[in-house]
């Protein structure tokens, strides 16, 4: 038969071990939401994109032949920095980094130029002068803080052949790898008329 000191004795241990238990496990629920509140700092939820895209034209009329400028001003939306790859001093080689889509007034893609195949790559590697126009548009790695934005130019019809009079939409897009998501620009319109008027 157990006297009464043995039986306190053994409570006595079993309430330190409960205790000790408790104790391990309050401080790893600590540290778990030490941890998941620093990565809730510096990586966003999932899906939801670190920049976002603004595009602009200069001239939102313009006549046949004459330059398609498009302006595409990314903003960091995130809480920390990132590292965006532009064009070195803002040249017209945006297409390297972004996506461009062209449609005209019935939703039709616009026809692509050589250049346009070039850099979507559905054609043969380009000749030597394209080549050698691509390699010095050289990229340059901006580190934008939150808040900040980076710049880049597309020529639109560079890409596409908008020789026709009429409305183009155009749009541009760029994926972003910290979020795993295609971020797209607000749409623009242009309007070209014939090269005489």
């Amino acid at each position: 038969m157990r006297t009464v000191s043995a039986i306190s004795a053994s409570y006595f241990v079993a309430e330190t071990v409960r205790k000790q238990n408790t104790l391990v496990v309050s401080r790893f629920i600590q540290a778990a939401i030490v941890v998941f509140a620093l990565c809730a700092v510096t990586i966003p939820a999932f899906g939801q994109a670190t920049f976002s895209l603004t595009i602009s034209t200069p001239h939102d009329v313009v006549k046949a032949g004459s330059e398609v400028r498009v302006k595409i001003t990314l903003t960091n939306t995130s809480n920390h920095d990132i590292g965006v790859g532009v064009e070195r001093q803002v040249s017209s080689y945006g297409e390297k980094h972004y996506e461009v889509e062209v449609q005209n007034e019935k939703g039709v893609r616009a026809p692509l130029t050589r250049h346009g195949h070039i850099m979507r790559g559905e054609v043969p590697d380009p000749p030597g002068d394209l080549a050698e126009q691509l390699e010095l548009g050289s990229d340059l790695i901006l580190d934008v803080k939150p808040g900040d934005v980076a710049y880049d130019v597309i020529i639109a019809n560079k890409m596409y052949d908008l020789s026709q009079p009429g409305k183009y939409s155009i749009q541009v897009h760029r994926f972003d790898p910290e979020s795993q998501t295609e971020v797209l620009s607000n749409t623009i319109t242009v309007t070209v008329t014939p090269a005489t008027s």
